[in-house]
């Protein structure tokens, strides 16, 4: 399943199944949100898609968690990070006219689907 990824995006399965992390959660993974020393991961929002528009949003019950960050997957991590660099992406908090946030994403896509403002293919 990881190797079916693109190389860019070969993270997102590793991070996801690691960390017990949903889609939109994995989509909206920000370099700030890695505590690598302690072996943590911080969950503090995702990314939804609210009719056309996408937003920034808390996690699943309005909480934001940390969860433990195995050593199998800072590793990945790093490397991914190393790699492809994140990149700011902005939205707007909780609704398409909120307040404009900006986080170092690791995960950009670029498929008319999924693919939010500004995003590139890497």
């Amino acid at each position: 399943m990881i190797d079916s990824h693109p190389d860019h995006l070969r993270a997102i399965p590793v991070i996801g199944g690691g960390c017990g992390m949903r889609q939109g959660e994995i989509f909206a993974v920000a370099l700030e949100d890695f505590d690598f020393a302690e072996g943590k991961l911080h969950v503090r929002r995702q990314i939804k898609k609210l009719g056309k528009d996408y937003v920034y949003a808390f996690p699943k019950n309005d909480k934001e968690r940390t969860v433990p960050l195995p050593e199998w997957v800072s590793q990945t991590s790093r490397i991914h990070i190393a790699k492809f660099k994140p990149r700011p992406l902005t939205l707007p908090w909780e609704k398409p006219d909120g307040r404009l946030v900006t986080h170092n994403v690791l995960f950009r896509w670029s498929t008319t689907r999924f693919c939010v403002p500004g995003c590139t293919t890497r």
